[in-house]
């Protein structure tokens, strides 16, 4: 018996998994990717805020050492994980799919395997970023009842967001949001009002607008669903984004420098290809795998801030 054909590299199906975009995805926004080269082996530094905050003595005699500072760090050792999906298609597929205006099923499928994987990727970011525990206790609030921000007539969303703003040792320049709680906050009287600039408390303030009210790089709005049933049974679509806020402080990082609120560590590119499978089907057919090898961190909670149940 023969050996099966191993999985194989193609770069016209690399191409279409690294080209493929969703603009309802935002975790590369949230936690965007950096390469650790060619090993899925990599390390990054948790700095001690105690030492990179307190104020050194700095001044130096005529003939004096300046004072000699070490930063402390904590060097954290991990590796990037692999994550894939496969999808067989019979030869017969591709055969009657052959022709000048043809869809191809190996392109369709390495399309729709990549939202998938990108699917369950936006997932594993909102589940990080929304998770209450990841903040510490003075870098979170839960609101209820008429503090919430859905409540037009007594919520303050101006003052509530304001506030947190001011809490991590870096001011936030990220605001993490769903669609549904993006809406409810763009058409708040408050938010409205200052949109205005007057009493008129109609109409709805632009996504620009708010960046530049509370002095944001980029307010990242999450608009993917997912189906919450199981396989078979029929659909329960939920929001993977939940009714939160979270305002975080991101910057450029360049490994091990990691003083950011978080990143995903990325070996390599994007992978996709096919191998033969003569057991699909009467004339066999082709696996296509789409796959990446990531991992998603939070290496600075510090520097963000938590509104759970922002909405009702």
């Amino acid at each position: 018996m023969s050996a099966e054909a191993p999985f194989y590299y193609d770069p016209g199906q690399a191409a279409i998994a690294i080209g493929y975009k969703n603009n309802a995805f935002i975790a590369d926004k949230v936690l965007p990717r950096i390469q650790t080269g060619t090993s899925q082996k990599y390390s990054w530094r948790r700095y001690r805020l105690n030492e990179v905050f307190s104020i050194p003595d700095t001044e130096v005699g005529r003939t004096g050492r300046p004072n000699e500072i070490e930063f402390g760090y904590d060097e954290i050792e991990s590796r990037t994980r692999d994550y894939g999906l496969e999808d067989p298609i019979p030869q017969s597929d591709i055969d009657n799919a052959a022709g000048a205006n043809a869809i191809s099923p190996v392109n369709t499928a390495t399309q729709m395997l990549s939202e998938l994987v990108m699917l369950d990727r936006e997932r594993r970011v909102a589940n990080l970023v929304q998770n209450l525990n990841i903040y510490p206790s003075s870098q979170r609030v839960t609101l209820s009842g008429t503090s919430q921000l859905s409540d037009y007539s007594n919520s303050d969303p101006i003052g509530i967001i304001e506030e947190a703003m001011l809490v991590p040792i870096r001011r936030p320049n990220v605001m993490v949001i769903s669609e549904e709680g993006f809406s409810k906050l763009s058409r708040h009287p408050k938010i409205v009002q200052a949109f205005n600039a007057n009493e008129g408390g109609s109409g709805i303030a632009t996504i620009n607008f708010i960046a530049t009210l509370f002095r944001l790089d980029e307010v990242v709005i999450g608009q993917a669903w997912y189906n919450a049933a199981r396989r078979g049974q029929n659909p329960t679509l939920s929001r993977i984004w939940g009714k939160h806020i979270s305002l975080i402080r991101q910057e450029p990082v360049q490994l091990p420098y990691t003083m950011t609120f978080g990143f995903t560590a990325m070996t390599g590119s994007k992978i996709a290809g096919q191998r033969p499978d003569p057991n699909i089907g009467l004339k066999g057919g082709v696996r296509i795998r789409v796959g990446e090898q990531i991992e998603e961190n939070i290496s600075g909670p510090e520097f963000g801030y938590f509104i759970q149940n922002a909405f009702a």
